[in-house]
């Protein structure tokens, strides 16, 4: 069995999406649905890492509130993609290796529904990360490691450092050849996500060359200057940038000049 885990903070997405999919499942499955509209909860490890022991499924999956399933049997569907793998650790739909550039899927995503990928899959695929719009972890796992919540001190990458968790203890992570409709086109990035990048590349400096996400690629041996860089894009790019941010978008580019890269 399942059990699907999501925090929502729209009820609206969440009705005409995920609820509207958990409600035509044929399969059994438990479902875990946190109400953060509020906005109370800041942390999305520190959230996942109190509910687990709630989970009563052979398998975990965490969601964005903003998935649509293919049909009614995409849950069983998805069951039979799961029995095939081999010591899987985490398992997601959209996905990237550590040595290829682009994104490994089968799903759609943004109002237009394009193509969220540069690789389709038809059988499962090794990866090095699964990207945090939905994926699933063995129930077992939990047992010896846990959602890292000084890493991953907000709402992104919980997914990716797990990933790398999972690896270094000896499991394998896979994307598996399921289709689905993500309606945001991940483009929802913050100054957190690049400061989460950052100590994410550092945790994993001695065990990886390179971290490959679906947003982004980090060099953990420059992932100080990669963060001035990304900063600096982020200050030229976006007109909602932090005052500071502009006001020092030279200062940033320097930096990364300074360096090198």
């Amino acid at each position: 069995m399942i059990t699907v885990i999501s925090v929502y903070n729209n009820r609206q997405i969440f009705n005409d999406c995920l609820s509207v999919s958990l409600s035509s499942q044929t399969a059994v499955f438990q479902s875990i649905l946190i109400d953060n509209t509020t906005g109370a909860n800041k942390c999305g490890a520190k959230v996942f890492n109190e509910v687990i022991n709630r989970a009563r499924g052979d398998f975990l999956l965490f969601c964005h509130q903003d998935v649509v399933f293919k049909n009614s049997i995409w849950l069983s569907d998805v069951e039979k993609e799961l029995a095939l793998l081999t010591n899987p650790g985490v398992v997601g739909v959209a996905g990237c290796k550590e040595k290829t550039k682009g994104v490994f899927t089968n799903i759609v995503h943004g109002p237009n529904r394009t193509f969220a990928g540069e690789y389709r899959v038809t059988v499962p695929t090794k990866v090095q990360t699964v990207d945090e719009c939905l994926f699933i972890v063995p129930q077992d796992i939990f047992s010896h490691i846990q959602f890292d919540e000084l890493t991953c001190f907000g709402w992104h990458f919980y997914a990716a450092d797990l990933c790398l968790s999972c690896i270094l203890a000896g499991y394998t992570c896979y994307v598996i050849p399921v289709e689905l409709y993500h309606l945001s086109a991940g483009s929802s990035l913050d100054i957190s996500y690049y400061k989460t990048g950052r100590l994410l590349a550092n945790k994993y400096r001695s065990s990886f060359s390179s971290i490959n996400t679906t947003c982004s690629t980090w060099r953990t041996k420059y992932s100080v200057a990669q963060y001035y860089m990304y900063l600096a894009k982020y200050a030229i790019s976006n007109t909602k940038a932090y005052p500071f941010l502009k006001k020092y978008r030279n200062e940033l580019v320097g930096r990364l000049i300074d360096r090198k890269l």
